[in-house]
């Protein structure tokens, strides 16, 4: 009699010594379960570029993937809890990119959509007088890359020190400042003003003709 209770007795051990066992395996199991995430779903930047920090929550190594070459990581990699910024780089086209960047870690995976808007078109031009001389019936010439005139504005007199803003047409590539003096019309390049723009360049005299103008323009030189 004593033996089979002391037989049960030791069964019982045995039976809630495995069932602790057991409890400790699948506690365990959970704990190592890969888990990540980050503090931003989407991440937005101008067409100038720039910088954001992403907060990375995990409990194992992580890295990172799928960004273009106009968008950097760093660091690419890390362990548990940290950080990692992105960098886009300016946009010169006037069109839009994204991308979707992953953070990997282990089983587990989270991700940010980057987007980053296009170039906004410049719509003014800004020329200044730099000389010492006045630059008489001053006029500037848009043209588009068919080399065809869009637009001839007259400003009259430019002193010296005089500012002037052109309206720029949507489809121009280049202009033309234009000055007349004793009876002869003189094109930039090399009049002593300066522009700012980033998205045109003044014209070579030679890859466009002055009288495709809606102004003929006659006895044409370069200035110097």
């Amino acid at each position: 009699m004593k033996k089979n209770f002391l037989w049960s007795v030791l069964a019982m051990i045995m039976a809630a010594a495995m069932s602790v066992g057991l409890s400790s395996c699948v506690d365990d199991d959970e704990d190592e379960k890969d888990e990540v995430t980050v503090n931003l779903r989407s991440v937005n930047f101008t067409d100038d570029g720039g910088s954001q920090s992403i907060q990375v929550t995990s409990n194992t190594k992580w890295t990172i993937s799928g960004n273009p070459s106009w968008l950097t990581v760093a660091p690419v990699q890390g362990s548990n809890n940290g950080a990692f910024t992105l960098t886009a780089s300016a946009n010169t086209d006037k069109s839009s990119r994204n991308c979707v960047i992953y953070i990997n870690a282990g089983s587990a995976s989270d991700y940010i959509t980057v987007n980053q808007s296009g170039k906004v078109p410049e719509t003014k031009i800004t020329i200044t007088n730099n000389s010492t001389y006045t630059l008489y019936r001053f006029r500037v010439i848009f043209i588009n890359s068919r080399l065809e005139t869009l637009t001839d504005r007259d400003f009259g007199t430019l002193d010296p020190g005089t500012t002037i803003t052109a309206d720029i047409p949507t489809s121009a590539t280049e202009f033309y400042m234009a000055e007349y003096f004793n009876n002869r019309w003189y094109f930039s390049p090399n009049y002593d003003v300066t522009y700012t723009n980033l998205s045109l360049t003044t014209a070579e005299v030679g890859n466009w003709s002055a009288n495709s103008s809606a102004n003929s323009y006659s006895n044409v030189s370069s200035a110097n």
